[in-house]
């Protein structure tokens, strides 16, 4: 019998036999419900990464030291993403650091969760490999450099650290003011500006004389707020792992129709900057994924809709929104009619395949198309595809209720602190499980950027 099998076995039986214990931590409670068990059992013996990462979730929110075991088992774990969901959830029960935990570990990333949840490791080791990293060419690489350096707390390293990010804004290109953004809001607090010229003014502004914040995500003493997946009833748990099951046979077609007149200009810098996290984790969570894009401006703009058809090809898609700039507009309503059309019509949707259209935008219809919309989208529903809406502005857009209740799918209204990526994530993969979607998708991103 293999060591990987041996180990799995293990944790199965810990899992079978541990105890959920109540608020006050008493040390004993009732048993685990035998549905729990046995989703508990497939998740960690799954083959995709995000299923086992639903199982450290799931383990957060317990509090015995049978669970506790399995957690760290997982530090093993062949995927460095399940690694670090097994550090945020010891992390988030203040369970001590064993013996060894870290010290054959070599993903830099997991190295900076457990930085990040408290734990401690030898600053001479990091060190080097910060100094490594910062050597790299790869601007996400020499960022994770700067992550490292920070959350050591040690002040030489603070200081290569700011020198590190000073460089990577002079020198980073649009695509990856986008998709760095939101890592470098973390480290100088400066919130996500998303655009290059807004961060070279903040560095022209404070050149290397800026506070640097280590991204600790647990607080000091007392808990951290419980995950949703920790708070879900054993059978709605059991539920989401036989849902999550079924996606992995499931291949996905998801359009975006986008609004990219000058008022969406956030909205379309978030999609930019976040389409290869959200390609990469939905074909790690289904089978497959083809991403399509249908951007929409006005009448009198340089274009009323541009289109680019569905592909599984990432570096595709990536020019495809990165062509994109976020102009015109100037009236109340844009090209929601001519988008829609061109979604449903002008693609090469693939029959077989779970067809998935997302409309984004803070604007209605053009006059005398609104109810016109609401056809397309119902006669949509009618040959199997759902179309959901996103208001962008936190506040009704109309007819993007109506378009997605005909379409058999969900509107969603963003509130100032939403995600749109999360969002379309959660929408795309979760029929009745969007929220938990949403959030492992957005643990996933503080985790495994």
């Amino acid at each position: 019998m293999s060591i990987r099998i041996t180990r799995l076995l293990a944790i199965m039986i810990a899992v079978a036999t541990t105890c959920v214990h109540g608020a006050d931590d008493a040390p004993s409670g009732p048993e685990i419900p035998k549905a729990e068990q046995i989703a508990m059992q497939r998740l960690l013996t799954a083959e995709s990464w995000p299923r086992r990462a639903v199982a450290a979730l799931r383990l957060e929110g317990r509090s015995d030291e049978a669970s506790a075991a399995v957690l760290t088992t997982m530090l093993d774990d062949p995927a460095w993403q399940v690694r670090a969901f097994a550090v945020r959830s010891l992390g988030r029960r203040r369970v001590p650091a064993g013996a060894g935990w870290f010290d054959d570990e070599q993903d830099p990333r997991v190295l900076r969760c457990a930085l990040r949840h408290r734990y401690v490791v030898d600053v001479e080791r990091l060190g080097r490999g910060i100094r490594h990293l910062a050597k790299s060419r790869n601007a996400d690489e020499r960022l994770l450099a700067a992550e490292l350096a920070a959350a050591t707390g040690d002040e030489t390293l603070a200081a290569e650290a700011r020198e590190i990010i000073r460089t990577i804004v002079l020198r980073m290109s649009r695509a990856e003011s986008g998709a760095l953004s939101p890592r470098l809001a973390v480290l100088t607090g400066a919130g996500d500006l998303r655009k290059r010229q807004r961060w070279r003014r903040w560095v022209m502004r404070y050149g290397r004389d800026f506070e640097l914040h280590a991204g600790i995500s647990i607080p000091a003493a007392g808990s951290a707020s419980p995950s949703l997946i920790t708070q879900l009833d054993a059978d709605r748990f059991a539920a989401l792992e036989e849902y999550l099951g079924g996606l992995g046979t499931r291949d996905i077609d998801l359009v975006v129709c986008l609004d990219c007149t000058a008022s969406m200009s956030g909205e379309l810098a978030a999609a930019q900057g976040g389409i290869d996290d959200l390609v990469l984790f939905i074909n790690d969570v289904a089978r497959s994924l083809r991403f399509g894009l249908v951007a929409y401006r006005d009448r009198r703009d340089e274009f009323e809709t541009k289109g680019w058809d569905l592909t599984d090809d990432l570096a595709a898609t990536r020019r495809g929104l990165w062509s994109l700039s976020a102009e015109g507009g100037g009236d109340s309503r844009e090209a929601v009619y001519p988008a829609l059309k061109a979604a449903y019509t002008k693609l090469s949707w693939e029959r077989d395949h779970a067809r998935v259209l997302v409309l984004v935008g803070d604007a209605p219809p053009h006059v005398g198309f609104g109810a016109k919309s609401v056809e397309l989208a119902r006669q949509g529903a009618e040959r199997g595809f759902v179309t959901h809406a996103i208001e962008t502005e936190g506040k009704p857009v109309d007819h993007f209720a109506q378009i997605a209740d005909a379409g058999a799918g969900r509107c969603v209204s963003l509130a100032d602190d939403d995600q749109l990526v999360p969002e379309i994530t959660g929408l795309t993969l979760g029929d009745t499980f969007g929220a938990e979607f949403q959030e492992l998708f957005s643990i996933s991103l503080e985790l495994c950027r």
